[in-house]
């Protein structure tokens, strides 16, 4: 196939700047299947255009052997002429796209990506030659693509490989003298004696009828002679190129030896009443009327062959269909004379065969009426101290033809309830059923049952919710949870409600009252009745906590503790712009000074304050060595203690470890060696009395200070 390309060079147009609008032509595919085939690469010589948008990521992944992802692609075809391919791709204008601008490009041997000639999933922008080895005649599929989705114009310059395939070899063709009209498929098969492989194109009677390969089989239902064209074809299923190729054509004898005319046995045709038109053997229409008619037509055997069918024809006129009206109740059927059985409502028509003088069958049309009923029901609780069944009645054939009587009776005793009406409010549990009577013009039907269990609720005991204290001589806060109630009731043992008590949240005013405990006791009523009462116990708080502390001074180190132990909440501000919500923390101040130290207590009831000042002023205990550790258990303890540390500066040699108390008095003085501290070391002080006390341990350059409780 000749293919005429034109194309353009781009210019640059150095004084401005600017570059020439890419013309793109011959037009690339966003997927490789759809590429377009060059019948020769020249034709992608000089070729210019820009990258599309992204996304197009129609390729392989990776994109080649050694990487990359496929963004915004384009695909061309072409058919190799030479051994070597080689390309010159310059790229410029291009986006800068996530950090990445340019383009990659290469060539694969197929749209199965399995081989590439060459690839290269590198970015460039500028010049790049790329080149590979081809097989002449071979199609071949290149791709150029933007580095991360960047848009660049670039054009292609064909160094090597533009020459176009060769196919001036001479083609054979093989076909028989004759073959019999209809006998089955006829082969035909071509040979090619030129450097390619190629597909073929074949033609009979001048009609293309395939794209195979070197063999072509079909079916010949003509008779007479045929003529079979055969013509060496590169490419893919998209274009052909059939350069230097010529025609090879030949004939063969078509034989029918079927007979010209087939009679056919003469036949009865029933026409409907409208009908005018009869179609023959030969799917061709012909006028007919009442009465014999003979007919012939031009068409084929069942062989395949040309041939004239006649045949005389008896042509009757159905007149006599009847229209019959069925009327149905939901659990009846209708058994036509056919021996049909019609279950549903709905137009039948049903067909018998004609007898006597009247060959046309006999046509009878149904009508048949039956009610389809549907009940759909849903439950309603508390509504106005009920639950409330509400039905649908729905009939799914025609329910303007038919009326639905009803009643409602009580599922355990039969007894009638409530009658036409859908709707239903009880009072107790129980199964209730609602019982439908169809009525189809003036049919009275059996009744169609439904049943449903109810259940009344009622409402569940409320919590009272919060803690297990109030406060004396306070207006107390109670609440339940949040629900739909019509009325709430609140009771106390003492004190008195302020305000409504028909509500989740109440006050109760506990001035004046002096027992340690209370009773407090709720229920609550909604549409469906009345809770039990839910009663609860509470404490009633009499004192105000004491905010007070002590605290241990080990150089820069504080060691608080808190005299009240069961606040809900503790809060220390240290002076120096630092807090703790410890009950008793440990703070490390960074330079010596009088701080005001404060603890904030609270309990269910009331809040206490305490601030008492506290110096540093560094003593010999205040290089503690921060970055080192030394654990000891357990603490508190009964004196019998153990040590253990894995600090390398105190495992070199022998340390010292002295016991202080909270006056700074020695009360021990040991040497240690410090190879047993990581195995741990026991110090036995439980004769010391119960209290507080300082373990001091110094080794190679460092000193740490732990405290200790024994408890007597």
């Amino acid at each position: 196939m000749d293919r005429l390309i034109s194309l353009l060079a781009v210019f640059c147009l150095a004084a401005n700047g600017l570059y020439a609008q890419p013309l793109c032509d011959p037009q690339g595919a966003d997927e490789c299947v759809d590429a377009p085939v060059l019948c020769t690469l020249g034709e992608l010589n000089g070729y210019s255009c820009r990258n599309p948008p992204p996304p197009n990521p129609a390729g392989p992944v990776p994109l080649c052997p050694g990487g990359g992802v496929p963004n915004n692609m384009q695909w061309w075809a072409f058919v190799a002429g030479a051994n070597t391919t080689t390309l010159r791709i310059s790229a410029y204008n291009c986006t800068l796209v996530g950090g990445q601008q340019g383009i990659q490009a290469g060539i694969y041997t197929d749209c199965s990506y399995n081989v590439p000639i060459f690839c290269q999933p590198g970015c460039w922008v500028g010049e790049q030659t790329l080149s590979g080895f081809t097989i002449p005649c071979q199609t071949y599929y290149v791709f150029i693509d933007g580095c991360n989705g960047s848009e660049c114009d670039y054009t292609v310059e064909v160094l090597a490989g533009a020459n176009p395939p060769n196919l001036a070899g001479e083609t054979t063709l093989t076909v028989p003298d004759s073959v019999l009209c209809g006998a089955g498929e006829v082969c035909f098969s071509a040979n090619y004696n030129g450097m390619c492989d190629p597909d073929f194109l074949w033609r009979i009677n001048g009609d293309t009828v395939s794209v195979s390969g070197h063999k072509y089989c079909d079916t010949l239902r003509i008779s007479g002679m045929a003529e079979i064209c055969v013509k060496p074809v590169l490419g893919n299923l998209n274009t052909f190129c059939d350069s230097n190729s010529e025609w090879k054509c030949d004939t063969v004898e078509v034989i029918n030896m079927q007979p010209d005319t087939i009679e056919l046995p003469l036949d009865t045709i029933c026409l409907e009443p409208d009908q005018e038109f009869f179609t023959t053997e030969c799917h061709t229409m012909v006028p007919v009327d009442t009465g014999f008619q003979r007919i012939c037509c031009s068409g084929f055997s069942r062989t395949g062959c040309e041939v004239t069918y006649c045949g005389d024809y008896y042509f009757a006129r159905r007149i006599n269909t009847q229209m019959e009206t069925v009327v149905l109740c939901p659990d009846e059927n209708f058994t036509t004379p056919s021996g049909e059985v019609l279950e549903n409502c709905g137009n039948y028509t049903i067909r018998l065969p004609g007898h006597g003088n009247d060959p046309c069958e006999l046509v009878i049309d149904y009508e048949v009426i039956k009610p389809d009923i549907q009940i759909d029901s849903r439950i309603r609780h508390c509504q106005d101290g009920k639950s409330c069944i509400e039905s649908f009645v729905s009939d799914n054939c025609d329910p303007t033809m038919h009326s639905f009587p009803s009643r409602w009776i009580d599922g355990e005793t039969g007894a009638e309830l409530a009658r036409n009406t859908l709707k239903l409010c009880v009072e107790k549990s129980g199964e209730y059923c609602l019982e439908v009577t169809p009525e189809v013009q003036g049919k009275t039907c059996d009744p169609v049952v439904e049943c449903y269990p109810v259940h009344v609720p009622i409402p569940q005991p409320p919590e009272i919710l919060g803690s297990n204290f109030l406060c004396r001589n306070e207006k107390n806060k109670l609440r339940i949870p949040d629900g739909s109630y019509q009325e709430i009731e609140w009771t106390t043992s003492a004190g008195s409600f302020t305000g409504s008590t028909n509500s989740e949240e109440v006050t109760l005013d506990l001035t004046g009252v002096m027992s340690d405990t209370i009773e407090i006791c709720v229920r609550v009523v909604n549409s469906c009745g009345q809770s039990e009462w839910n009663c609860r116990d509470f404490f009633i708080q009499n004192f105000v906590p004491q905010a007070d502390f002590t605290y241990d001074i080990v150089g820069s180190r504080v060691f608080f503790m808190a005299t009240i132990r069961n606040a809900v909440s503790y809060f220390w501000t240290f002076g120096d712009g630092t807090s703790s919500t410890q009950m008793d923390p440990v703070h490390q101040y960074s330079a010596p000074g009088t701080y005001q130290v404060g603890l904030l207590v609270e309990d269910n009831c009331y809040t206490a304050l305490e601030v008492k000042e506290v110096t540093i002023r560094m003593t010999s205990v205040q290089n503690v060595a921060t970055d080192a550790w030394l654990e000891v258990f357990p603490n508190p303890g009964d004196g019998l203690f153990t040590i253990r540390s894995e600090d390398q500066r105190l495992l070199t040699g022998p340390a010292r470890l002295r016991v202080l108390n909270v006056h700074g008095q020695l009360f021990n003085d040991l040497e240690i060696q410090g190879q047993q501290l990581p195995d741990g070391l026991k110090i036995d002080i439980s004769d010391a009395p119960g209290g507080i006390y300082y373990l001091m341990l110094e080794g190679d350059g460092v000193f740490i200070c732990e405290r200790v409780v024994i408890m007597k």
